[in-house]
């Protein structure tokens, strides 16, 4: 049986190796299961869940908790911003993504969201067949 992953489009899977893929980085070294077999693999597989995934994602981050006036992430001081700012992110492939491929406005946050509910709902061959000469991030 697959590990069904919430935030991986329905039908697009993939194969892990414990060892090279997972647990040789030093991120993740301190995270070894015991008995730890590096050649034993995992398989993994999206459900498309973008509810579940969504609470998935907000566990990972602390949003609420700030001692400070404005905080980013996991309440980290944010100070306002002022004069000159560029700032780049992969936000903006994100985004090009749902306009060009998609064919879907994204001009406002709530366009965004329910964009991204539309995107989790459509399966990994609908996907690949609306991004024909988008570069492909995964090889199903």
């Amino acid at each position: 049986d697959a590990l069904p992953i919430s935030c991986w489009p329905q039908g697009f899977s993939r194969e892990l190796t414990m060892g090279k893929d997972i647990y040789d980085s030093s991120c993740t070294v301190g995270e070894r299961p015991s008995p730890y077999i590096p050649s034993n693999t995992i398989r993994m597989s999206g459900t498309g869940d973008a509810a579940a995934c969504r609470v998935h994602v907000d566990s990972l981050f602390n949003f609420k908790d700030c001692s400070f006036s404005t905080c980013s992430l996991d309440g980290v001081f944010q100070p306002a911003v002022s004069g000159n700012f560029i700032a780049f992110s992969a936000f903006f492939y994100t985004v090009d993504f749902i306009r060009n491929s998609m064919k879907r406005p994204v001009t406002s946050p709530g366009e965004l969201d329910q964009a991204s509910r539309e995107i989790c709902s459509t399966s990994w061959t609908q996907l690949k067949e609306k991004a024909v000469g988008a570069q492909e991030i995964g090889r199903a």
